[in-house]
């Protein structure tokens, strides 16, 4: 069975996002997010990735990204230097606003194969419009891969850079430290 623990962002009793977490012996493997959809594009999934990252360093455990299905999440995965594992199913992401709000385009020059992939209702709780040509100033980005982390050095720079304003403390009270010593372990 698997060991998970979702790392959860929150203030004033309300929940901002969270990144679920596979826990292995040594290794975190980053298994998605999901960021309020009131904050979505304030830039969180950056911010809570950077937090995450030095969690994973200060808990001294390799890290990874399980398959990712979501566009965003791959983008931002990509910022920080992962590598996408395959690249069979590249997809171009730009972001825009309409009534709804904040929207995520998506284009493809395969069509079907975005619609096979993102279904009525993941795109309506996605706010993912599929595009019928590609959007101004998208990035490229993979969808449906696992996605292999950069050397440490360069995640620790991508994540100081992004937490500029503070950094991660872990408590040192004897059951903080020690469910920190049996997340090391896995």
């Amino acid at each position: 069975s698997r060991r998970c623990l979702q790392v959860v962002f929150a203030r004033a009793k309300k929940t901002l996002g969270y990144i679920p977490t596979e826990v292995k012996p040594g290794s975190f493997v980053l298994r998605g997010m999901w960021v309020n959809h009131d904050l979505r594009g304030a830039g969180l999934s950056s911010l809570f990735l950077a937090v995450w990252l030095q969690l994973a360093s200060m808990l001294d455990v390799t890290i990874s990204a399980d398959r990712i299905h979501k566009p965003v999440l791959s983008l931002v995965l990509q910022k920080f230097g992962f590598v996408p594992d395959s690249r069979a199913m590249p997809i171009e992401v730009a972001t825009g606003s309409s009534e709804a709000g904040n929207e995520i385009m998506i284009w493809s020059p395969d069509p079907a194969h975005l619609t096979s992939v993102f279904s009525k209702r993941f795109q309506k709780e996605q706010g993912i419009v599929l595009a019928e040509e590609q959007p101004e100033k998208s990035r490229t980005t993979f969808m449906n891969t696992t996605y292999s982390a950069p050397d440490a050095g360069a995640l620790q720079a991508a994540a100081a850079e992004t937490l500029s304003c503070g950094q991660l403390r872990l408590s040192s009270a004897p059951r903080a430290t020690a469910l920190l010593e049996d997340l090391r372990q896995g």
